[in-house]
Protein backbone atom coordinates (compact mmCIF):
# COMPACT_ATOMS: atom_id res chain seq x y z
CA UNK A 1 0.00 0.00 0.00
CA UNK A 2 1.34 3.46 -0.88
CA UNK A 3 2.25 6.16 1.56
CA UNK A 4 -0.04 9.22 1.65
CA UNK A 5 1.98 12.39 1.79
CA UNK A 6 1.08 15.03 4.31
CA UNK A 7 1.07 18.71 3.33
CA UNK A 8 4.74 19.19 4.23
CA UNK A 9 5.89 16.22 2.17
CA UNK A 10 3.69 17.26 -0.73
CA UNK A 11 5.41 20.64 -0.88
CA UNK A 12 2.52 22.62 0.61
CA UNK A 13 3.91 25.22 2.95
CA UNK A 14 2.30 26.58 6.08
CA UNK A 15 0.33 29.75 5.41
CA UNK A 16 2.06 32.84 6.69
CA UNK A 17 0.29 34.51 9.60
CA UNK A 18 -1.74 37.53 8.56
CA UNK A 19 -0.42 39.50 11.53
CA UNK A 20 2.53 39.56 13.84
CA UNK A 21 2.72 40.18 17.55
CA UNK A 22 2.18 43.66 18.96
CA UNK A 23 5.82 43.75 20.05
CA UNK A 24 7.03 42.92 16.54
CA UNK A 25 4.75 45.43 14.82
CA UNK A 26 5.77 48.15 17.25
CA UNK A 27 9.45 47.34 16.87
CA UNK A 28 9.29 47.30 13.08
CA UNK A 29 7.35 50.54 12.89
CA UNK A 30 9.34 52.38 15.53
CA UNK A 31 12.91 51.39 14.76
CA UNK A 32 13.15 53.54 11.64
CA UNK A 33 12.16 56.59 13.71
CA UNK A 34 14.50 55.84 16.60
CA UNK A 35 17.78 55.17 14.84
CA UNK A 36 19.36 56.31 11.60
CA UNK A 37 22.74 57.11 10.14
CA UNK A 38 23.70 60.07 8.00
CA UNK A 39 27.01 61.62 6.97
CA UNK A 40 29.00 58.87 8.69
CA UNK A 41 27.26 59.55 12.03
CA UNK A 42 24.58 57.71 13.96
CA UNK A 43 21.53 59.32 15.53
CA UNK A 44 19.16 58.08 18.25
CA UNK A 45 15.83 59.89 18.73
CA UNK A 46 14.65 59.56 22.33
CA UNK A 47 11.33 61.27 21.55
CA UNK A 48 10.44 58.44 19.17
CA UNK A 49 11.54 55.91 21.77
CA UNK A 50 9.20 57.54 24.29
CA UNK A 51 6.37 57.36 21.74
CA UNK A 52 6.93 53.60 21.48
CA UNK A 53 6.86 53.42 25.28
CA UNK A 54 3.47 55.15 25.23
CA UNK A 55 2.12 52.55 22.81
CA UNK A 56 3.20 49.77 25.18
CA UNK A 57 1.51 51.50 28.12
CA UNK A 58 -1.66 51.97 26.05
CA UNK A 59 -1.71 48.25 25.29
CA UNK A 60 -1.23 47.40 28.97
CA UNK A 61 -4.13 49.69 29.91
CA UNK A 62 -6.35 48.14 27.23
CA UNK A 63 -5.44 44.66 28.47
CA UNK A 64 -6.49 45.68 32.00
CA UNK A 65 -9.74 47.19 30.69
CA UNK A 66 -10.49 43.97 28.80
CA UNK A 67 -10.07 41.91 31.98
CA UNK A 68 -12.38 44.26 33.91
CA UNK A 69 -14.98 44.25 31.13
CA UNK A 70 -14.87 40.46 30.76
CA UNK A 71 -15.15 39.77 34.48
CA UNK A 72 -17.56 42.64 35.07
CA UNK A 73 -15.69 43.50 38.25
CA UNK A 74 -12.84 45.62 39.43
CA UNK A 75 -11.34 44.35 42.64
CA UNK A 76 -8.74 46.11 44.76
CA UNK A 77 -5.80 44.46 42.98
CA UNK A 78 -7.12 45.46 39.55
CA UNK A 79 -7.76 49.03 40.74
CA UNK A 80 -4.22 49.25 42.12
CA UNK A 81 -2.77 48.01 38.83
CA UNK A 82 -4.92 50.42 36.79
CA UNK A 83 -3.87 53.34 39.03
CA UNK A 84 -0.22 52.40 38.58
CA UNK A 85 -0.53 52.09 34.79
CA UNK A 86 -2.51 55.34 34.49
CA UNK A 87 0.11 57.14 36.56
CA UNK A 88 2.91 55.79 34.36
CA UNK A 89 0.95 56.70 31.24
CA UNK A 90 0.23 60.28 32.33
CA UNK A 91 3.85 60.83 33.37
CA UNK A 92 5.00 59.40 30.03
CA UNK A 93 2.62 61.76 28.18
CA UNK A 94 3.98 64.77 30.05
CA UNK A 95 7.54 63.59 29.50
CA UNK A 96 6.95 63.18 25.78
CA UNK A 97 5.48 66.67 25.50
CA UNK A 98 8.50 68.08 27.34
CA UNK A 99 10.81 66.06 25.10
CA UNK A 100 9.08 67.23 21.93
CA UNK A 101 9.38 70.85 23.01
CA UNK A 102 13.02 70.40 23.99
CA UNK A 103 14.24 68.47 20.94
CA UNK A 104 14.61 71.32 18.50
CA UNK A 105 17.27 71.64 15.84
CA UNK A 106 19.26 74.86 15.88
CA UNK A 107 19.96 75.31 12.16
CA UNK A 108 22.28 78.28 12.73
CA UNK A 109 24.68 76.31 14.92
CA UNK A 110 23.98 72.86 13.41
CA UNK A 111 23.50 71.42 16.87
CA UNK A 112 20.82 69.29 18.49
CA UNK A 113 19.60 69.42 22.02
CA UNK A 114 19.93 66.51 24.44
CA UNK A 115 17.12 64.33 23.11
CA UNK A 116 18.88 63.34 19.94
CA UNK A 117 22.07 61.44 20.55
CA UNK A 118 24.74 61.79 17.91
CA UNK A 119 27.91 59.78 17.59
CA UNK A 120 30.65 59.12 15.10
CA UNK A 121 32.06 56.34 17.26
CA UNK A 122 32.56 52.87 15.81
CA UNK A 123 30.00 51.26 18.15
CA UNK A 124 27.26 53.60 16.90
CA UNK A 125 28.16 52.91 13.28
CA UNK A 126 28.17 49.19 14.04
CA UNK A 127 24.69 49.47 15.56
CA UNK A 128 23.53 51.20 12.38
CA UNK A 129 24.94 48.44 10.21
CA UNK A 130 23.41 45.75 12.44
CA UNK A 131 20.02 47.40 12.12
CA UNK A 132 20.41 47.52 8.36
CA UNK A 133 19.86 51.24 8.42
CA UNK A 134 23.17 52.50 7.08
CA UNK A 135 21.66 54.31 4.11
CA UNK A 136 20.59 57.45 5.99
CA UNK A 137 16.94 56.48 6.17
Amino acid sequence: MGHIKDDTEAGVSEPKPMYTSFDSRLGLAGTKHIFWTKDNASWVNLVALQRMNLHVLQKELLDEAQIIISSKRMDEAAAKNVRHLLHEYCVALRDREYMRNSAKVDDQQKSLYALYFHSRQKIARTLGNNLGNGDGS
